[in-house]
């Protein structure tokens, strides 16, 4: 079995059919610091709605899990493809004598497609994430 990335959630909204939404605090590696630097204390909150069999009401604590290998294609697609999609982009247009201003305005468009041929093919995709009840 693969690790999976773990974190503690509550839920915040329940639809009908198993559907429903959780808060989840994302804390930075510097906010599990307790030195006192400028930068400690960083944390986000997210909201995912998935889909469960479980029987959860508005309040419950729950552990939100999300496959290790489902993280790292995530990161791949939206991180680094499109860096090497700009710098290929950009370099050949370099190549090709075209000036920074044409440059840095096409590079932006190819990476706008590329976003948007990204959305219209995962529109429907589903992340397997696993929701466990805390008692």
């Amino acid at each position: 079995m693969s690790e999976r990335f773990e974190n503690i959630g509550k839920v915040i909204k329940v639809y009908g059919g198993g559907k429903v939404d959780i808060l989840v605090q994302q804390l930075s590696v510097c906010a599990s610091c307790h030195a006192s630097c400028s930068m400690a204390g960083e944390k986000a909150e997210k909201i995912f709605t998935v889909n469960t069999n479980l029987d959860l009401k508005e309040g419950d604590t729950v552990k939100v899990s999300i496959d290790n290998l489902s993280v790292k294609k995530s990161a791949i697609i939206s991180y680094l493809i499109p860096t090497a999609i700009l710098v290929l982009f950009a370099t050949i247009l370099q190549y090709l004598g075209a000036k920074d201003i044409l440059i840095a305005f096409s590079s932006l468009g190819v990476l706008v497609l590329y976003f948007l041929i990204l959305k219209f093919i995962l529109k429907n995709k589903q992340i397997n994430i696993t929701v466990e009840k805390i008692n």
